[in-house]
């Protein structure tokens, strides 16, 4: 074998073309991203550990790259580059004109309870404080996350990956029947002891976002009273403006209603709404309609 040298550390083997000998040099693992859909649980042990390092498990370094490094904290984003900003770790301000500030938000504290010893809502760091819950687990998860490692922090038995960005020009929509469908067989399956969690990075927008879909298709409650349950039990929701107008359009194939129970501008005032300003932004991407499907999702694994 050749030698050549690591800018990094000492010289190290490499495999020349024909080579069949056995390999005792390092092994990179790739990245593998995992698919939107049914995907493995999460151990208790890895949700310790998950909880002593922010939220992050160590046993899941190789799923997933994540979303593109995020831009440099104070840019001043074009209204055609506002839909692509990740409002995970961004707040816009006001609109283009105004800088885009790195955040870090959420709620400390163990999950909030939305549906009576059933439906959980957090963050990912809200992990830190499963040892608070009346129970060491979770029977099912339902996650949303774009920074690495794509994997659920909480233990459970299964859980749903839902591959989307807290962005404007996102589309969520083709996951509210899916994830319905899946905690409801969820349900079925560990019956009366079936304990659900919804999470993303903060607890805010994304699995908020998911979480109104399920209380409006499980309660059979219309979105503005969803949308009062869900603040309830997790006051600090806050979602992201093109998921709301995508959560109108669920309540209308739900409802078969002509119009929205609660506009973006009401849910604004309440303090529900994120970046609802876009809405006036001439020429800023803002996905209102998003669409029921979503290619190469093959079903879910439902």
């Amino acid at each position: 074998m050749d030698k050549h040298l690591d800018k990094l550390g000492a010289p190290h083997a490499i495999r020349r073309a024909g080579d069949t000998s056995p390999w005792t040099g390092p092994v990179e693992m790739p990245y593998v991203r995992p698919k939107c859909g049914v995907n493995p649980g999460c151990s208790l042990a890895a949700q310790r550990t998950a909880a002593a390092n922010k939220g992050r498990r160590t046993d899941a370094d190789g799923l997933g790259t994540g979303s593109p490094e995020p831009s440099p904290s104070g840019m001043r984003a074009s209204r055609s580059d506002l839909g692509a900003v990740d409002l995970t770790h961004f707040e816009l301000g006001d609109g283009s004109d105004s800088p885009a500030t790195r955040k870090e938000t959420g709620t400390m504290g163990h999950p909030d309870e939305i549906l009576p010893n059933f439906l959980y809502l957090a963050g990912r760091k809200n992990v830190a404080y499963m040892d608070s819950m009346p129970f060491p687990q979770f029977t099912h998860v339902v996650f949303s996350l774009n920074d690495a490692p794509l994997a659920t922090p909480y233990a459970c038995n299964g859980s749903f990956f839902v591959d989307v960005a807290d962005q404007l020009d996102a589309n969520i929509r083709p996951y509210f029947h899916p994830i319905c469908q899946y905690i409801d067989r969820c349900k079925r399956e560990a019956g009366r002891d079936t304990r659900v969690l919804i999470h993303c990075q903060h607890g805010q927008s994304r699995s908020g976002a998911l979480c109104l879909a399920y209380v409006m298709h499980n309660q059979q409650v219309n979105l503005r009273e969803a949308f009062e349950i869900v603040a309830r039990g997790r006051p600090s929701l806050k979602v992201n403006v093109a998921f709301i107008s995508q959560l109108q359009k669920f309540e209308k194939e739900l409802f078969a209603q002509s119009r929205p129970s609660i506009s973006i501008e009401q849910a604004d005032n309440a303090g529900w709404c994120k970046a609802a300003f876009a809405l006036h932004e001439r020429g800023c991407p803002v996905n209102l309609e998003g669409t029921t499907e979503l290619k190469g999702a093959d079903g879910f694994g439902l």
